[in-house]
């Protein structure tokens, strides 16, 4: 379903980029960033829907592909399990989050070398093709060892934070409204209106 939506986006609404600019200040575009002026590009280069759809589905496969060779030993086995496993979705369905995700496995040699420099701008990168990257910030956080006052802390922080975050987003929406798109306030409201926040 995701497909066909792109698919259909693409096809009927999307810039070319000669008007990428003028169309994304106005919020127009539904989607991040560097997925919409990815998809720009091929727009104006192309102008073809399977060949962005070849283009994703590409970097998507080399990147895993690398991924396996470096980082396993049963390469075939791990390219077994990621085609029964993930690789129709990645292809055909979820295109944003694939994208995503590939951009993280190439951070993920950075992550192993422990330069988180290059390792947070990838991360960065991958976030403007889809808000799930924002999990790839906290994996790092991982090489800690947990106990239970670690816990504790961290659970305290989260409850401070979140009431700070919570006054910043209405913060932000005030800004959002006087001077941003309305594309940008309604998602805001979105969010502080939801179950999490609100």
């Amino acid at each position: 379903i995701d497909t066909l939506s792109y698919q259909a986006t693409f096809e009927d609404n999307f810039p070319s980029l000669d008007q990428f600019w003028n169309v994304w200040r106005a919020g127009q575009l539904p989607y991040e960033f560097g997925y919409s002026l990815f998809t720009s590009i091929f727009k104006t280069l192309f102008d073809n829907w399977f060949v962005l759809q070849f283009a994703i589905a590409l970097c998507t496969n080399l990147s895993f592909f690398c991924f396996f060779k470096k980082n396993t030993i049963y390469h075939f086995t791990a390219v077994f399990f990621y085609f029964c496993i993930y690789y129709f979705d990645s292809n055909f369905e979820t295109l944003r989050q694939a994208m995503s995700m590939s951009i993280f496995l190439f951070a993920f040699e950075y992550l192993k070398e422990r330069r988180y420099v290059p390792y947070y701008t990838l991360c960065v990168v991958a976030l403007l093709f889809h808000n799930i990257a924002v999990v790839f910030f906290f994996i790092p956080l991982m090489r800690f060892k947990f106990s239970y006052k670690l816990v504790a802390v961290v659970i305290l922080c989260c409850l401070f934070l979140s009431s700070i975050v919570i006054s910043f987003f209405g913060w932000i929406l005030d800004i959002f409204q006087t001077y941003g798109t309305d594309m940008m306030a309604d998602k805001a409201n979105t969010y502080i209106a939801g179950d999490v926040w609100g």
